[in-house]
């Protein structure tokens, strides 16, 4: 993990804090340590390699909670996936958004509001005494 932040923090960071998320998470990683043979410890590259597994599960799991409330959902995700990076204005999701031709119909501003809605996205707010929230 980069040196400011410890594995457990990296795990909490991407599994919206569920018991269930986390033990998935880790489930992941054993089975990477397992085949990377690296020793009694977790390393970084057992971590890397589970994300992939992870973020399928995570995705099918989304697909479960989100699809009856937000049927285009997918579509949404296709619009933050195509921005490519994990920080990004409104500016540049609704750039993305209206290059598709299947979501015309609906403000982008409403769907962020629904990804953020279901924890999809976050609202990153710089600052504060800490350096930063």
């Amino acid at each position: 993990m980069p040196s400011r932040q410890d594995k457990y923090r990296h795990i909490c960071d991407r599994t919206f804090l569920r018991p269930r998320d986390i033990i998935k998470f880790c489930n992941e990683i054993l089975k990477q340590h397992k085949i990377i043979g690296s020793g009694n410890r977790f390393d970084n590259e057992a971590i890397h390699e589970a994300r992939a597994g992870y973020s399928d599960y995570l995705l099918n799991e989304l697909d479960d909670e989100i699809a009856k409330h937000v049927p285009q959902y997918k579509e949404y995700l296709e619009v933050v996936k195509e921005l490519g990076s994990l920080s990004f204005t409104l500016e540049n999701f609704s750039s993305a958004w209206s290059r598709r031709s299947s979501l015309s119909e609906i403000e982008p501003i409403s769907g962020l509001a629904q990804l953020f809605e279901f924890s999809v996205v976050g609202y990153l707010k710089p600052g504060g005494r800490g350096g930063g929230s």
